[in-house]
């Protein structure tokens, strides 16, 4: 797998969070091995520029937010989603609702998005038909389109959160085995370790 396209992928889905969920100070910089680097927290060390951008979200229209619930069976202690393994990134199955449309789909586990990120393709399958315009700055400085869904619901085992903004990216390169990125918007709200030998996630709540 190309770590470029992933690299920039997860890099896409961090700054699309930050774009479409709240007004947000974006801080960009270069650490001492000279990687670069985009948070919304502060670094507490820096090398050379640091270059902070304020990020304003677009406005959500009256009613904007369906309403769609899901039937869920409680979350036991333990329980286990079966996901792939590929050069040591966790692909995990996932449900995507939208306006009634239910699709299953692959996302990459990924910490380091703040929200969940759809490729163009996936996204198609939901049959979104006007999502949100605007535009994300990516490293260098230049700016790209892209777009945001609010979903109905996301469902990853036994778990299910509704409302969530997703991003949706233009995905370019060789093909990946994902269809986007699970991000923090969902993650955050649950307890999970990884078990890599027998490729479970185990939920303890």
């Amino acid at each position: 797998m190309n770590s470029k396209i992933i690299s920039l992928v997860i890099l896409l889905g961090v700054v699309i969070a930050a774009v479409f969920v709240s007004a947000e100070t974006i801080y960009i910089w270069t650490d001492e091995n000279g990687l670069r680097h985009m948070t919304n927290v502060p670094p507490i060390q820096a090398t050379g520029k640091l270059d902070v951008i304020e990020l304003r979200p677009p406005p959500v229209t009256e009613g904007s937010e369906a309403q769609y619930a899901l039937p869920q069976k409680p979350a036991a202690p333990e329980d286990e989603t079966e996901v792939a393994i590929v050069n040591n990134h966790v692909i995990v199955p996932v449900t995507l609702s939208y306006k009634g449309k239910r699709i299953k789909a692959k996302l990459l586990l990924d910490t380091g998005s703040t929200t969940i990120t759809l490729h163009k393709d996936i996204a198609g399958k939901l049959l979104i038909r006007k999502p949100q315009k605007g535009s994300i700055r990516v490293a260098g400085g230049d700016l790209i389109d892209a777009e945001a869904v609010r979903l109905d619901a996301v469902t990853v085992g036994p778990h299910t959160k509704k409302n969530l903004i997703a991003g949706i990216i233009e995905h370019h390169g060789p093909d990946v085995p994902f269809d986007g990125l699970l991000g923090m918007n969902f993650l955050k709200n649950y307890q999970y370790t990884i078990d890599f030998k027998d490729k479970v996630l185990r939920w303890s709540n």
